[in-house]
């Protein structure tokens, strides 16, 4: 629990000082907002991980195994686009405190979503 507070709070920050930095980027909002949309980050986040793991295992099941492998091979390519398409969502839907200019720029902030967030996950255990 303390390390999702701490992504959230990281990811405020991020939201209020690091990506006003870019040009890209514009956020608006108070810090309090910026908390919100922390928690916002991490609920879609959390919703898309769930609808890749169902649509994986659905893919696989109706494809007897290849399903999986195709879609392995696509996010171990794609994984870092994921942070950038969530942040456009954001962006689309509250356009009076965020706005992005152009997907590059929805990359670069993803990636710094997407270091935070490694930072802050919860350790594998070992067996």
């Amino acid at each position: 629990m303390l390390r999702f507070i701490i992504r959230v709070l990281l990811t405020a920050i991020a939201f209020k000082f690091i990506f006003n930095i870019f040009p890209g980027i514009e956020f608006t909002g108070s810090f309090g907002n910026a908390i919100v949309y922390g928690l916002l980050l991490s609920v879609v986040g959390f919703v898309v991980g769930i609808g890749l793991l169902a649509a994986t295992a659905a893919l696989g099941v109706a494809t007897r195994g290849i399903g999986v492998v195709i879609i392995g091979i696509a996010y171990v390519l794609g994984f870092w686009l994921l942070p950038a398409v969530q942040l456009e969502l954001l962006a689309h839907w509250f356009p009076q405190h965020l706005s992005v200019n152009g997907f590059g720029w929805a990359v670069l902030a993803g990636l710094i979503l997407m270091i935070i967030n490694a930072f802050t996950s919860s350790p594998k255990k070992s067996s």
